[in-house]
């Protein structure tokens, strides 16, 4: 089972980040990992187009157009902090797709003989994570995933705006049959209660 980063790893964690210029997929996808909550090969198999505005916010769409999902939930929309954008998340994307080379995030990310693209990436991961001192095994990429959700829970966030977000399915028949999905401003209040690991 994994467990959940907590702030003072996270900060060593994006301390060692290389820059966006040196390894785009290196820097952003831990990021992105903890700022939406996304699976690893969610983040993996991004293409360009599934950033963008909705409602005039910023968000990332899950979309099986991308490349296989998990479950029918995981076709979701995931407004994207304000910190990602500050940092540049939104330029980088921008200047990908200016550059007409890919219609991928990730240049450098290629699809395995099973059609993963984070297959490889997730090694490079482990390796990054205990360069950076964290050598506990139960801290892996998918940890990340925990410490989204942990970290929304801790700040009094509603468990079914957490499930929308993480691609869950609503367990309460109330709010799964008849209720419609939150709005992308409800989603993007939630998002940004998410702390800064400074």
């Amino acid at each position: 089972e994994r467990k959940a980063y907590d702030m003072t790893q996270l900060r060593r964690l994006f301390a060692q980040l290389p820059s966006s210029a040196q390894s785009p997929e290196e820097h952003w996808l831990p990021l992105m990992g903890y700022y939406t909550g996304m699976r690893v090969e969610e983040l993996c198999q991004l293409r360009t187009k599934d950033i963008g505005l909705l409602n005039g916010v910023y968000c990332l769409f899950v979309s099986p157009e991308s490349g296989p999902l998990k479950t029918v939930n995981a076709e979701r929309i995931i407004p994207i902090h304000s910190e990602l954008i500050r940092l540049g998340l939104v330029d980088y994307r921008n200047s990908v797709e200016t550059s007409g080379q890919a219609k991928r995030l990730w240049r450098n990310l290629v699809p395995n003989k099973y059609g993963k693209f984070s297959s490889a990436y997730t090694k490079r991961f482990g390796r990054f994570k205990r360069k950076s001192g964290l050598l506990d095994s139960k801290l892996t990429f998918h940890s990340l995933r925990h410490t989204f959700v942990n970290e929304l829970k801790q700040q009094g966030e509603s468990e079914h705006v957490i499930a929308q977000l993480i691609g869950h399915a609503n367990s309460l028949i109330t709010m799964g049959r008849y209720g419609k999905d939150y709005d992308v401003a409800v989603l993007s209040t939630a998002v940004e209660r998410l702390r800064i690991p400074t």
